[in-house]
């Protein structure tokens, strides 16, 4: 619809419902990285690969390191979570605050205004970082983590190619960027509308360092679910149940609603 009709209304509504689709598949993903999908890993791997790297361009092997290891193994701990750590660009902690400069110090307590610009790149850097992370695993000693690596880079090279060259194909320039540019900006905004709530709010609590022997306690204290109606929820894939999901990562997030309880 977005290439195709000429009416700018159209357009623009083609344009809302591949961007909300593109929302639902890399949520999605999210569940087939936990391998949480099926009973077979290779067919959630398969599964993360086509949803994360071919659609979204979100790389494999980051994204396992970024977000299950370290993520889920110290939720909200300053200095290992790399989904708390937005120093020195932000500081979210009166402890972060206290530790800049005289310079840093004051851009702090301006930050509220640059935000939602930093926000808007958020997609592209994610992305970026991945890139950068699947280089450096391609040229490791082991030849099974390099081999993954590699692939990785040519799901995310057939990803970038089709992301230009489809709307090249179909479209102008224009349409070309006008959606890439719309694909960076909402997926940044929307993914943050979507996590931020589960672990960035006063209630979810931040951490020097990990809870040891209470893997429960660590977990539900930096974690917070949140009440979405069902439209919003089917884009979600669950993860407005973010207790539920870092107390058990390897379940569906079908049946997140079956354990809340």
């Amino acid at each position: 619809v977005f290439f195709a009709a000429e009416a700018g209304a159209f357009r623009a509504a083609g344009l809302a419902l591949a961007m909300l689709g593109h929302l639902g598949v890399t949520t999605n993903s999210h569940t087939w990285a936990h391998r949480a999908g099926s009973t077979s890993r290779r067919f959630d791997d398969a599964l993360a690969f086509l949803t994360g790297g071919l659609v979204s361009g979100i790389s494999f092997v980051f994204w396992h390191d970024k977000h299950n290891r370290r993520h889920h193994g110290s939720p909200n701990v300053a200095g290992v979570d790399p989904d708390h750590d937005f120093w020195p660009f932000l500081a979210l902690t009166e402890t972060e605050r206290a530790r800049a400069d005289v310079g840093l110090r004051a851009w702090h307590r301006v930050q509220w205004l640059a935000f939602p610009l930093l926000l808007a790149a958020m997609f592209a850097r994610m992305r970026l970082e991945g890139v950068c992370f699947a280089f450096r695993r391609a040229r490791a000693a082991e030849p099974e983590i390099a081999a993954l690596a590699r692939f990785d880079l040519a799901v995310l090279a057939v990803s970038y190619a089709a992301w230009w060259g489809l709307p090249l194909a179909f479209g102008s320039l224009a349409d070309a960027l006008i959606l890439n540019l719309a694909r960076e900006v909402f997926l940044s905004y929307a993914l943050f509308a979507i996590f931020a709530p589960a672990h960035l709010p006063h209630d979810a609590v931040f951490l020097a360092r990990r809870v040891e022997g209470d893997f429960a306690l660590h977990q539900t204290a930096t974690s917070l679910d949140y009440r979405v109606g069902r439209l919003a929820g089917f884009f979600l894939s669950g993860l407005q149940y973010q207790i539920e999901h870092h107390l058990v990562p390897g379940l569906s997030h079908p049946r997140y609603a079956e354990l809340e309880p």
